[in-house]
């Protein structure tokens, strides 16, 4: 035992001297002085040693805690603790000490973090989907390793809301639901909100629909987040139009198993739905999982089958727009993937979720091509 004591002693105190030592390294270093190529590389590797660095502390953490050190220290908690060695929050801090004391349970989860394969962030959402949905650990280790962060979280939230009764679902949600203001040192009005998925799908379609008004009405110097918030102060001021006092909705039901859902939100009771589809202007998206039986749409405009389309995202998830570049969600925008001055048609097939930067990049590549009705970068003009 004194000869395991020892060794263990000696490893922790090589441990600590590597730290000390990378730390010197680290700050001497001086990005002008390398190349661009150079630069990039200390990225990947430091990027790595950060996973790794910080797998290793949260283990470290969670035996000093269990052996009291923080009370040596001056702390009634672990989580003040470390949350002061850190820099971090206490609710981060609880966060990190309770992954580690259940990472033996998620052995595959556990050597991929030790490797800096995945973040702290991502173990704890392969772990927690894990824990509510058993048996999705290699799943959602394939999806952080193929996609990152956060795909992981858009399929761990789907497994978790699947793993739930529907009716107990939508109790979690009406006693979560919530909105806060405040007041920040500029004097400006903050808000916080956490809204059920009809009434949140609802405000949301009727804020896009303002907000690419703000655009077409010249407001384009401003921020997309500067310009939504003009739309919602025409939509309180009870100016809005359209689309913004008649919200258009989606929602997606499987006949095969008789459920609900609205795309980038989540499932919904058949009851819920019926309920909106009396209330609102919706498009109902009926499919058996593999293939779409039909569109039925409760308004009075004429059906727009390949925005609906659209708007569903892809099978079998059905589950919202995301630009096709970066994945993220709302504020997206149509986009021919062949130009339609190239001869692209409009239709499902070729029209892609892209959000403005994406789609503003994409249309620079097109142009850069030719694909423009233009001549490519660095060519002369087609002759006549």
């Amino acid at each position: 035992m004194a000869a395991m004591a020892m060794v263990d002693q000696t490893t922790s105190l090589s441990l600590v001297a590597a730290a000390r030592a990378l730390r010197d390294a680290l700050s001497g270093f001086e990005p002008a002085l390398v190349s661009g190529e150079d630069a990039a590389r200390a990225v990947k590797e430091l990027a790595l040693t950060e996973k790794v660095c910080a797998a290793a502390r949260v283990r470290a953490a969670s035996r000093a805690a269990e052996c009291g050190a923080h009370r040596e220290a001056g702390y009634s908690r672990p989580t003040e603790w470390m949350a002061r060695a850190t820099g971090t929050t206490a609710g981060q801090a609880r966060r990190d000490l309770e992954l580690a004391a259940v990472l033996d349970d998620h052995p595959e989860t556990k050597v991929a973090l030790e490797q800096g394969e995945v973040s702290l962030a991502e173990a704890d959402e392969i772990v927690k989907t894990d824990q509510a949905c058993p048996g999705t650990e290699h799943e959602m280790l394939g999806v952080v390793r193929r996609r990152g962060l956060r795909a992981a979280k858009e399929k761990g939230r789907r497994l978790r809301q699947g793993a739930i009764d529907i009716e107990e679902l939508e109790q979690r949600r009406l006693e979560a639901r919530e909105l806060r203001t405040w007041t920040d040192e500029l004097g400006m009005v903050c808000l916080s909100a956490r809204m059920l998925p009809v009434a949140g799908a609802r405000f949301l379609s009727r804020l896009e629909a303002e907000t690419e008004r703000e655009w077409k009405r010249g407001n384009r110097q401003s921020s997309y987040e500067q310009r939504a918030h003009d739309a919602f102060v025409t939509m309180l001021e009870g100016k809005g139009r359209g689309s913004t006092t008649r919200p258009e909705l989606v929602v997606v039901w499987n006949l095969k198993n008789d459920t609900a859902h609205i795309p980038g939100l989540g499932p919904i009771s058949t009851r819920s739905a019926r309920d909106l589809a009396r209330k609102a202007v919706v498009s109902v998206v009926l499919h058996d999982g593999v293939k779409v039986e039909r569109i039925v749409r409760y308004s009075r405009s004429v059906p727009r089958e390949v925005r609906t389309l659209l708007e569903m995202g892809d099978p079998p998830d059905f589950d919202g727009p995301v630009c096709v570049d970066c994945g993220g969600r709302f504020a997206w925008q149509r986009d021919h993937a062949d130009p339609l001055a190239n001869g692209g048609p409009t239709s499902h097939e070729n029209l892609k979720p892209r959000c403005p930067p994406c789609h503003r990049a994409k249309t620079e590549r097109d142009r850069e091509a030719g694909l423009l009705g233009g001549k490519a970068k660095g060519e002369g003009r087609d002759p006549p």
